[in-house]
């Protein structure tokens, strides 16, 4: 039997909630306490679960839209289900309970139109109050953010760019000298050796992380979570299995291919860089890798990785996605034949209906491999990069 979802009380205080992520949809399959979206409020982010099994019907609640607690927002229950009575009931229950943003018209917004968008504009109630304790114009918050919905951190880049407005200028900088670190002096070196001694191109291949980010948020659930350079170093290791020249190096004229896949994670240290590596990462589930990486950067920030642990690598994963940066060249660490670097994950929309008419909102990354072109050809590592691709877009075949 049919039966509706609606917006759970996720604490003592919460009296609405903001609709983000819809993680399943229609007609998608859903087992008892699987996420189905996630929920804004004004202590924290959270998902809802399903109550019960069955099909998801329709979606009521859009992303984006504030409701009460208790407004039904979604219909679950059998695949040939007439849910027309329900459906009809539920989006009566519906009408009036969701903040929708005015169009924006061409001619000059009257006053009384700019105060019905200040009313109607989607943001949570704790917001509201931070604006007016913080005496902020919302007019030229709206103007600066340029987008319909307001989140903290658009409050606290406005007030940024506010205090730079006022500050004084900037004093004149100091010209100097600074003698090169140990660390820094190596890091140089090994830099001149890669470029003097490799071809270097790059790739860069996009991987819809979406159902790979989901099915992490099911393990941690469960007390388990595996870092997205974790899961990332696993898909590269298994598609080095069937992708050998990638995990090569070249010794005079001979290639020599490597008996184990050693990945190398690159890691912030302080005053530079530093590759610690994980051995037979193909042989090892992301939960461990995972935790080898927790423990390297830990080691690495205390100064405490050795010469063994940076030694043995086949390949190389660097990640500066948490940066922000998208796209970059990461440089080999030769004698390697190859590097793969990760970008940010940015949710954007894309067209994944067979007629590209609907576009949904997913979790987009870039992978960046750069190879050593004297041994690896432009279609060999493109395969290589399209496996790594079908792994992180296949999740269980990782997890």
């Amino acid at each position: 039997m049919a039966e509706v979802v609606k917006l759970p009380k996720m604490n003592l205080v919460m009296e609405e909630g903001l609709i983000g992520e819809w993680y399943k949809s229609v007609g998608d399959v859903i087992e008892i306490d699987e996420p189905l979206c996630s929920v804004e409020n004004e202590k924290e982010t959270g998902d809802v679960l399903a109550l019960n099994s069955g099909i998801l019907l329709k979606i009521l609640a859009s992303e984006g839209e504030t409701h009460p607690i208790n407004t039904p927002i979604a219909i679950i229950g059998g695949a040939d289900e007439d849910i027309s009575e329900l459906s009809a009931g539920a989006e009566a229950e519906l009408t009036g309970s969701v903040e929708k943003v005015p169009s924006v018209k061409s001619e000059p917004a009257s006053a009384e139109s700019s105060e019905a968008k200040k009313k109607n504009i989607k943001m949570l109630p704790k917001l509201r109050k931070i604006i007016k304790s913080k005496d902020i114009d919302l007019d030229e918050l709206l103007a600066f953010i340029g987008k319909d919905r307001v989140t903290e951190e658009d409050i606290l880049a406005f007030e940024k760019s506010r205090s730079a407005v006022k500050s004084e200028p900037p004093t004149a900088i100091s010209a100097r000298r600074e003698r090169m670190s140990g660390m820094r002096k190596a890091i140089a070196k090994n830099m001149m050796i890669s470029c003097e001694n490799t071809a270097r191109l790059t790739n860069v291949t996009e991987v819809d992380m979406t159902d790979c980010i989901n099915r992490n948020n099911l393990f941690a659930k469960k007390g388990q979570k595996a870092s997205i350079t974790g899961i990332i170093i696993k898909a590269c290791a298994l598609a080095l299995r069937e992708h050998e020249i990638l995990n090569a190096s070249l010794d005079g004229d001979e290639i020599v291919f490597s008996g184990e896949i050693n990945i190398g994670c690159a890691v912030d240290v302080p005053n530079g860089l530093a590759v610690p590596v994980i051995r037979q990462a193909d042989q090892k589930d992301v939960f461990a890798i995972t935790e080898e990486i927790m423990s390297f950067a830990k080691r690495g920030q205390n100064g405490e990785l050795t010469n063994s642990d940076m030694s043995g690598g086949t390949f190389t994963v660097s990640s500066v996605g948490m940066l922000g940066v998208e796209i970059f060249t990461p440089i080999i660490n030769y004698p390697q034949a190859a590097i793969m670097g990760v970008g940010a994950i940015a949710r954007l929309p894309r067209y994944l209906d067979s007629a590209s008419e609907i576009p949904v909102p997913r979790h987009i990354m870039k992978l960046s491999l750069t190879y050593d072109h004297r041994i690896v050809d432009g279609a060999p590592a493109a395969r290589y990069s399209l496996k790594v691709r079908e792994l992180l877009e296949n999740p269980i075949l990782l997890f």
